[in-house]
């Protein structure tokens, strides 16, 4: 049997509280594909007012205390591409921290589950040329949206 600090050990960091009646929002599993940087910015000046409206949950180096604001950035076709979000909760598993971030109001919640749909779509692309087979980027969007689009978590306000 292993110990609390073997690798089966998990530990869940602070979540930040829910209105009564909420639903924690749903996350997009980022592509580990596609390496974040996470920079912490500031504690949110706000409380969360809508935790439905999604977020993004994502591997990273250390822990990151819920109610930070985060800028989460990554390279996409040789352009930079940023979120902002608030930090939601962690997970650790091992050596591994999941983080959960949530997006802070409607617009940026449309904008990150579009960005994420195109940082999967690049992800397909890089899995189907490592197994040897070459597509553009086109061919892979439109793979990737036939085989997989339905299963992309919906954004929170349309569930």
């Amino acid at each position: 049997m292993k110990g609390l600090g073997q690798q089966n050990h998990v530990e869940q960091g602070v979540r930040l509280p829910l209105r009564p009646g909420r639903r924690p929002p749903p996350l997009i599993d980022h592509p580990s594909e596609l390496p974040l940087r996470v920079h912490a910015l500031t504690r949110c000046p706000t409380r969360l007012q809508d935790p439905g409206l999604g977020g993004v949950r994502f591997s990273a180096q250390q822990a990151i205390a819920p109610g930070t604001l985060v800028e989460l950035s990554t390279l996409l076709n040789g352009e930079r591409i940023a979120l902002r979000g608030v930090i939601v909760a962690w997970t650790r598993q091992g050596p591994e921290i999941q983080l959960e971030m949530a997006f802070l109001d409607p617009q940026a919640a449309f904008e990150g589950r579009m960005l994420e749909q195109a940082c999967h779509i690049e992800a397909y692309r890089l899995r189907t040329a490592a197994r040897g087979r070459s597509i553009t980027l086109e061919e892979a969007a439109r793979e990737w949206i036939t085989h997989h689009s339905a299963a992309f978590p919906a954004p929170g306000w349309v569930s």
